[in-house]
């Protein structure tokens, strides 16, 4: 006569809490891959805007920058939601502060760049010829 074996249920527990482990680092890993993925997109769209600002440096229209950053990061597959921008402009420094959020967790970045204004230069070395031109 044959024996049979008995199984134990021993293995069936441990690969069900092994496996829900598994699928918890899995959901993490995804998790961790779009917090990266969206936080480049953050920080390009802040770099983007700040240079954008700094280039057509316009004093108190922050609206349009605003705007303007919102369009890059538009049509964008992001996880995060609500995007927030608050742009400061100080003497030549131009700095956008960016942030988006899902439940707890936060994404921010910050970018800046310095506001340039040829045509100033321009009318300054013409000045400074003439004046240095004519003595």
């Amino acid at each position: 006569m044959k024996k049979k074996k008995k199984l134990k249920g021993v293995m069936v527990v441990e690969m069900a809490c092994l496996s829900a482990f598994f699928v918890l680092m899995i959901a993490t890993a995804v998790m961790l891959f779009f917090y990266y993925y969206d936080k480049n997109i953050l920080q390009g769209a802040a770099f983007e805007a700040a240079v954008f600002g700094a280039e057509r440096y316009d004093k108190g229209n922050t609206e349009m920058l605003e705007t303007y950053f919102k369009d890059r990061i538009e049509k964008k597959t992001i996880f995060f939601s609500n995007a927030q921008v608050k742009i400061v402009c100080e003497d030549d420094f131009l700095s956008v502060h960016a942030s988006m959020s899902h439940g707890k967790v936060k994404v921010s970045a910050r970018a800046g760049s310095a506001i340039t204004r040829p045509e100033d230069v321009l009318r300054e070395k013409k000045r400074w010829t003439k004046q240095l031109g004519k003595e």
